[in-house]
């Protein structure tokens, strides 16, 4: 339990990091040599997976073959599989919120950071528990 709300607490650490790393001018913006082909990859990419990412985070414990394998389950094993589960989720939405920090220096579009706002969102309730 307590190695996933390290993992959750590293999925709101990170994007924090990385916002100052780029306000601070550390991490450069790429918008001005970036290919307009790219951009739009980048965009339409970065939306089907965000959106994609919040959703299956939110239902993945209301998913009928996950709550039928873990109706299955009894005790440690249970606990064992739903903290996977968790980290699971929590890992989904760091990496596409990573992938959106990295569409947002390449393109100079705040696109990606509303949806990154979208996943924490979703994170908030991702919140690692016992069931």
């Amino acid at each position: 339990m307590k190695t996933t709300y390290i993992i959750y607490a590293l999925a709101w650490v990170v994007p924090i990091v990385l916002t100052v790393l780029y306000l601070t001018g550390i991490i450069p913006s790429l918008s001005a040599k970036a290919n307009e082909t790219i951009v739009y990859m980048l965009s339409i990419t970065t939306v089907v997976l965000s959106l994609l990412t919040a959703w299956l985070a939110m239902k993945m414990f209301a998913m009928k073959p996950i709550q039928a394998r873990l109706n299955t389950l009894k005790g440690a094993q249970r606990d064992a599989s739903v903290q996977l589960l968790s980290r699971i989720r929590i890992l989904m939405i760091l990496m596409v919120v990573i992938l959106d920090f990295a569409a947002f220096y390449i393109t100079g579009s705040t696109s990606p950071l509303y949806l990154a706002a979208i996943l924490g969102v979703a994170l908030i309730f991702c919140w690692p528990q016992k069931l």
